[in-house]
C-alpha cells in the first residue's frame, strides 16, 4: 500500500512538473513574441550607422530609447499592406523627435538613384542613424554600394565585415564594390 502511494505521489509530481513546464514554455513564447514586436534588434555597420528590419511605431520608441536620432526608411511603400507606410512612420518619428528620411529601394538591382539618395540622407542626418527595410538586406546592400562610392569610405574588407555582422550576404556586389573603390583613387564617380 505504501509503495502504491509513493508511485501515485511520484506520478502526481511528474504531472505537476509537466504542467508547470508547459506554462513556463508558453510564457517564454509569449514574452518572446512581445519582444519581437516591441523591441528593436539592430546591427552596427559603423559606429554611427546601424541597420534593422521593418519597424513599427513601438520599435521607433525602442530606437529612440537606444539613442538613435535619425531613421532612414529604404522600404518602398505598398510592398506589404500589413506594414506601416513611410508617412505614418515619419509622423511617429517626428513626435519622438527623430529625423526621418525616405529612400525607397526596390527588390532586385539597386538603382544608382537609391545609392545617391542614401548618401544624401546620411549627409543630412544627425548621428546615430538607423537604416531599415523589410529584413535589413536592401539597407545593407545599398549602404555597401554607397560606402564603396564614398571618397573616404571603408575598405572592401571592412564593408564585407559589416555586412556579415549584420547577417547579410553581399558577395554578388563585390565586383561593383571593387569598381567603386577603384574609382575613388581616380576621382571618378560611379
Amino acid at each position: 500500500m505504501i509503495d502504491r502511494l509513493k508511485r501515485l505521489r511520484n506520478w502526481q509530481i511528474f504531472i505537476v512538473a509537466i504542467i508547470i513546464g508547459f506554462f513556463l514554455m508558453l510564457g517564454w513564447i509569449i514574452v518572446d513574441d512581445i519582444q519581437r514586436k516591441l523591441l528593436l534588434s539592430s546591427w552596427s555597420l559603423t559606429n554611427e550607422i546601424s541597420v534593422t528590419g521593418q519597424i513599427n511605431k513601438a520599435k521607433l520608441l525602442s530606437a529612440r530609447g537606444q539613442g538613435f536620432v535619425s531613421i532612414i526608411d529604404l522600404r518602398p511603400d505598398g510592398e506589404d499592406e500589413d506594414e506601416p507606410d513611410s508617412a505614418s512612420i515619419e509622423k511617429a518619428a517626428a513626435l519622438l523627435g527623430l529625423q526621418f528620411h525616405y529612400v525607397p529601394v526596390p527588390h532586385g538591382e539597386i538603382p544608382e538613384a537609391a545609392v545617391e539618395g542614401l548618401r544624401q540622407a546620411l549627409d543630412d542626418s544627425p548621428r546615430p542613424v538607423l537604416l531599415y527595410c523589410r529584413s535589413g538586406r536592401r539597407a545593407v546592400r545599398t549602404w555597401a554600394l554607397m560606402e564603396a562610392s564614398h571618397t573616404n569610405g571603408l575598405s572592401e574588407t571592412d564593408i564585407q565585415k559589416a555586412a556579415v555582422y549584420a547577417a547579410q550576404d553581399i558577395k554578388d556586389l563585390i565586383p561593383d564594390i571593387e569598381r567603386r573603390i577603384a574609382s575613388r583613387s581616380t576621382g571618378g564617380r560611379t
